[in-house]
């Protein structure tokens, strides 16, 4: 009876681990595209074509720069969190869409957690939950928001 209720402990523990999978940049000085966490993150950033996905949370660690330099689009799934403590830069020539896939819920949005100095230009971000600004001053240039809900946030950006 004891051997029975210690797997069914340690089935329950390993399940709720997989739930809360999740891919944290190392936050050594590095600087990334969405190519190279496709080829970092062992599934959790996938790439189908010229569309790149998370299909679990993604963190941008402290010291860390995801550079977005390509036209393209990012779907991110429903209940998906974002977080940037290092920095974003998006600087597509045309423009770089992220947005829910087609039947999703809104992911649940962007954090900017003492992010130094992103900066955001030509992207456009639909089927989000909100963007939070926290200690982040950030630059926004010719981008457009739309679809936004409250899932994390009760405006569009909220500020901290």
């Amino acid at each position: 009876m004891k051997k029975k209720i210690h797997l069914i402990a340690v089935s329950l523990i390993l399940v709720s681990l997989n739930s809360y999978s999740q891919w944290i940049s190392p936050g050594n000085s590095n600087s990334f595209t969405l190519d190279d966490l496709v080829a970092e993150s062992g599934g959790t950033v996938t790439q189908d074509g010229e569309d790149y996905y998370f299909n679990e949370t993604v963190t941008i660690s402290a010291s860390d720069t995801l550079h977005i330099n390509n036209d393209g689009l990012l779907y991110i799934h429903a209940g998906i969190l974002w977080t940037i403590e290092g920095v974003l830069i998006t600087n597509p020539p045309n423009q770089f869409e992220i947005k829910k896939p087609l039947g999703d819920a809104n992911f649940e949005g962007i954090r900017f957690d003492n992010s130094p100095s992103s900066s955001m230009s030509r992207l456009i971000l639909s089927g989000c939950g909100g963007i939070k600004l926290v200690d982040s001053p950030m630059e926004i240039r010719e981008c457009s928001f739309s679809n936004f809900g409250q899932e994390y946030s009760t405006a569009t950006i909220s500020l901290f």
